[in-house]
């Protein structure tokens, strides 16, 4: 197991304006997921659009990210950075 930190920044819209007990739905899920995977970040949600910076153990933070991709909650999932950062932020 690779524990080499990893960061992924990315960007989407939502197909549809959430209600604020459907964002406390899926962050409590994601919450308890990453934190069992030691991955960490921030999700920034405004007017239905998503910017979220994510970092953590490589090998345990990537298929977080495909579960994010695959996500039909947003679309237009534009990647600003994927790498290795060296230490947290």
């Amino acid at each position: 197991m690779s524990d080499t930190l990893h960061a992924v920044v990315y960007v989407s819209s939502a197909t549809h304006l959430l209600e604020p007990s459907e964002i406390d739905h899926r962050l409590t899920h994601a919450r308890r997921r990453n934190a069992e995977a030691d991955v960490t970040g921030l999700l920034l949600d405004g007017d239905g659009n998503f910017m979220q910076y994510i970092e953590g153990p490589r090998d345990r933070l990537m298929p977080i990210c495909d579960i994010i991709l695959a996500d039909p909650l947003h679309h237009d999932v534009n990647e600003l950075l994927n790498r290795s950062p060296g230490a947290r932020a």
